[in-house]
């Protein structure tokens, strides 16, 4: 297993979160666009560890939309994948 390299701290969800983070590639006009998210897991100042229905590549571009739980604020960012990997 290879070590993780962190420039900032982790802070892990202490509850649940509902999360959609879709491919900008599937928003394109003419395809559906669909949530991978299934869990966050924990965020830091440059990012936020997620957990998806299936692997996606490094380097695609996505949306992500948080949304705080009992509220209606949320979050809505365009990001891209920097680092990916299957977990069993």
């Amino acid at each position: 297993m290879m070590a993780e390299r962190r420039r900032f701290s982790r802070t892990p969800t202490r509850q649940e979160f509902p999360v959609l983070c879709s491919s900008l590639e599937a928003e394109l006009p003419g395809r559906s666009s669909f949530n991978v998210a299934r869990k966050l897991i924990d965020v830091s100042a440059k990012g936020a560890c997620l957990v998806t229905s299936g692997r996606l590549r490094q380097g695609l571009p996505v949306s992500v939309d948080l949304t705080v739980p009992g509220t209606k604020e949320h979050v809505r960012l365009k990001a891209s994948v920097r680092w990916s990997t299957t977990v069993e």
